[in-house]
């Protein structure tokens, strides 16, 4: 099982995101993003595999020294060659580096996807995976238009977590970790 580590946003936040998830759901725009179980948040790796209780131990030590982070997403992305839809949050110093002391700190444990490397780390929090390539265009003008009464979000980036799923498969996958940042 690959499993994927990340920053979850704030309930406030996460609500405002899971609005957009489920009309995008109503409208059968792209994989439902409900069906994670994880609640809107920013990936910071992926991995095909690697022990979970090493990981678990790690992110326990990195989430007490780790300082709650405050993000602003001004804007709607896109990937265009995988169709994926994202809020694109302003990139800091403080992002970077939350990025990078992650990395480090799990470089003896296993090799992320490439995607996810931090050096080729694109921060976002996905809307909408597997748009139809014949909407995408309409797609993302709806992506914009619900999300522009609130764009710029502004969210905490509040705990460090993890959860298990199987690459390709649409199943429910829920967290397995969780650890609140320092606040």
């Amino acid at each position: 099982m690959a499993v994927a580590v990340y920053l979850s946003l704030d309930p406030d936040a996460a609500t405002k995101v899971a609005a957009v998830w489920e009309a995008l759901a109503r409208q059968s725009i792209g994989l439902d993003m409900r069906r994670y179980e994880i609640g809107a948040h920013v990936t910071l790796a992926v991995y095909d595999s690697i022990a979970t209780d090493l990981l678990a131990d790690r992110l326990a030590q990195l989430a007490r020294r780790q300082p709650a982070l405050t993000v602003s997403f001004p804007a709607v992305g896109l990937f265009p060659t995988t169709r994926v839809a994202f809020l694109a949050p302003r990139v800091t110093s403080e992002l970077l580096n939350a990025c990078q002391t992650y990395h480090r700190a799990m470089r003896d444990l296993a090799t992320p996807w490439p995607y996810y490397r931090a050096d080729q780390w694109v921060p976002h929090c996905t809307l909408a995976e597997d748009i139809g390539p014949s909407i995408l265009g309409s797609a993302m003008a709806g992506i914009a238009a619900l999300a522009d009464p609130w764009l710029p979000l502004e969210a905490r980036l509040d705990h460090l977590a993890f959860c298990q799923f199987e690459p390709g498969r649409p199943r429910p996958v829920a967290t397995l970790f969780a650890a609140p940042l320092e606040t």
